[in-house]
């Protein structure tokens, strides 16, 4: 009798001990996971502040890029324009693509009175 009760109590501290490391390894496997899905969010929002900062930056760029565009060329077409005889702004220049009887590309410069200059050889 008193062999089947501390049987019985070696097979309860038996199964609490296993039912406790059991209960351990769980928890660790969730907080392991938080861990992963804190770590991955995180790595996620650095790597989209990343990008989101990368794409600032490139149209900064591309603001400036634009802005000396349109120092360089607006002058330039006036000049060009105003030295083919137009007016002087930019609209009044047209290129049409003409082509020769050697079946190559010139180019025609229109201004807006009608004149044409042909640019190329002959």
């Amino acid at each position: 009798m008193i062999y089947q009760d501390i049987s019985t109590a070696m097979m309860s501290v038996d199964n609490s001990l296993s039912f406790a490391v059991l209960l351990f390894l769980w928890s660790n496997m969730i907080s392991l996971f938080l861990f992963t899905y804190d770590f991955m969010m995180l790595s996620h929002n650095f790597l989209s502040s990343v990008v989101r900062a990368t794409f600032r930056h490139l149209e900064r760029i591309n603001s400036v890029i634009d802005a000396f565009y349109r120092q360089v060329k607006l002058p330039t077409d006036r000049i060009i324009s105003k030295l083919l005889g137009g007016h002087g702004d930019s609209d009044s220049l047209r290129y049409v693509p003409i082509s020769n009887n050697r079946q190559r590309q010139d180019w025609t410069v229109e201004s807006m009175p009608g004149e044409s200059f042909h640019k190329g050889a002959a």
